[in-house]
């Protein structure tokens, strides 16, 4: 699964990091599965990657939520978020 995550470069303090997570929740007890933590651009957009096929397929055959899950510095600021082009194959 991929998708495409930035954060806009107004407001946000010089210095401070901003990190994203592409996840899925999934199964019964919305076991939380999700890509690592990869630093995000302020210009240009990452791209995320989960890797399906380390999730059972018992899971996968019950998705519950997507998303991508944003983490800023203690420096951050206030600023917007941008996600895009979520897509999944098998």
């Amino acid at each position: 699964m991929f998708a495409q995550a930035r954060f806009a470069p107004w407001g946000f303090q010089s210095g401070a990091t901003m990190l994203g997570k592409l996840y899925i929740k999934a199964g019964s007890s919305y076991t939380w599965y999700d890509s690592g933590a990869v630093q995000l651009n302020n210009n240009t957009a990452t791209q995320l990657f989960l890797n399906l096929t380390s999730i059972p397929s018992s899971a996968l055959a019950n998705i519950k939520e997507v998303g991508v899950q944003y983490i800023s510095s203690s420096n951050g600021s206030q600023t917007s978020i941008y996600v895009a082009y979520i897509t999944a194959s098998n």
